[in-house]
């Protein structure tokens, strides 16, 4: 397969991600880079064709918003997730992309070839449907004018 998984960052678990990449001999599918600053994310997204976004299954995290998802929205990103919540609610209602539950192997995988069957303009369309969701709800100048509306300013 052409699929290659890139993985940014230095979590806890990293070291045993790697041992069991290299145990199932799928080394060649995975790229790490070690943790990067903020600002560097986009160029390095630039070069992405999906975002992947996952969690454990918290109550926590089902209410919440990643600062990830966001920034990956700011960058127009198609997005692969396993999560609940609102980060699942935010995914199929700006049509983004995938979601499957946290956990959910089989329905990750899914996704995953879902998204390798899209054609050029319906990724194209992803990222739009994404940039926009951005745009209208987390952009600040936006969210700002909103407020201002709404107290009548």
């Amino acid at each position: 397969t052409d699929i290659q998984f890139v993985i940014i960052g230095d979590g806890r678990s990293k070291m045993n991600l790697i041992e069991d990449i290299k145990n199932k001999n799928v080394s060649d599918m995975f790229l790490f880079i070690s943790k990067q600053p903020s600002e560097k994310i986009p160029e390095l997204m630039a070069n992405c064709d999906v975002a992947f976004v996952s969690f454990t299954d918290n109550p926590l995290f089902s209410m919440t918003i990643p600062a990830k998802l966001q920034s990956y929205m700011a960058c127009g990103m198609p997005i692969i997730a396993s999560a609940t919540g609102e980060t699942h609610k935010i995914i199929l209602e700006s049509q983004s992309g995938y979601c499957s539950n946290p956990g959910d192997v089989d329905g990750l995988l899914k996704n995953i070839i879902e998204l390798t069957k899209k054609t050029k303009i319906e990724m194209e369309q992803y990222s739009k449907n994404s940039r926009k969701y951005y745009e209208e709800n987390f952009d600040k100048k936006a969210l700002l004018d909103k407020m201002d509306k709404y107290f009548g300013g």
